[in-house]
């Protein structure tokens, strides 16, 4: 098993892949916790302010990375989405501190969260992509590893968290996980390289899948979105 581990590093790029993934599943889960703390309790949000901010900034992510996924296997440079992906979730970590009005802080918050939405997804597609490129015998084994790091940043974030809240409070927090995703920005932009497409994964015929007219999709939202009676209708408008 430790022999297939480390046959795995012979995979293009995985090696920055494996430090990209661990510290988003560490940038997500120290802010998780206290995004709640801050708008509600430093920020003055009310509980239904924050069910609606919460549930309008998540339904843009859903919608623009249903929208890139659509596209991104036609042979768009994925290296450049991640990169736009992981700087675009350093600027909505530091809206938190940057805008203290709830309208213009939801604005920027649901661009730039949506605009991050891309950032795992993609990487593991590149991840996908590359494997395919080196010819590995163990693409399952690669891309659940990967998985595994997520899941072990989350072990390890709440902690980070805790510590950097205490030494350097809610602004500690919000330009801590910045800079992670600004390292993984960095890295993705210097150490990895386009992958070239298989000409039968460029001509993928299109699902046909749709966000609000998947029903599969679409009933999770209506149990959890404060806008379910309307995307509930959607179809019939």
């Amino acid at each position: 098993m430790f022999t297939r581990i480390i046959n795995l590093f012979a995979i293009k790029g995985y090696s920055v892949l494996v430090i990209c993934l661990l510290l988003i599943g560490m940038g997500i889960s120290i802010t998780s916790p206290y995004i709640p703390l801050f708008l509600t309790e430093d920020f003055g949000m009310s509980a239904g302010a924050f069910g609606v901010f919460m549930a309008i900034s998540s339904l843009s992510g859903v919608i623009i990375n249903s929208l890139i996924a659509k596209y991104s296997d036609s042979g768009m440079d994925r290296r450049w989405i991640i990169i736009v992906a992981a700087f675009s979730a350093a600027l909505a970590y530091s809206s938190y501190l940057m805008f203290h009005n709830f309208l213009i802080l939801l604005l920027f918050v649901t661009i730039f969260n949506g605009l991050a939405a891309p950032v795992m997804p993609q990487i593991y597609a590149y991840a996908h992509e590359s494997a395919n490129a080196s010819k590995s015998d163990d693409k399952t084994l690669a891309l659940s590893s990967l998985r595994s790091l997520v899941s072990f940043g989350f072990l390890i974030g709440p902690l980070c968290g805790t510590l950097i809240l205490v030494l350097a409070g809610y602004k500690g927090i919000f330009l801590g996980t910045a800079a992670l995703y600004l390292t993984v920005a960095s890295l993705v932009f210097f150490f990895l390289r386009k992958m070239e497409m298989a000409n039968n994964a460029v001509k993928k015929k299109k699902s046909g899948v749709s966000l609000i007219k998947n029903r599969q999709i679409r009933l999770p939202f209506i149990h959890s979105s404060p806008f379910s009676f309307y995307l509930l209708l959607m179809p019939f408008i």
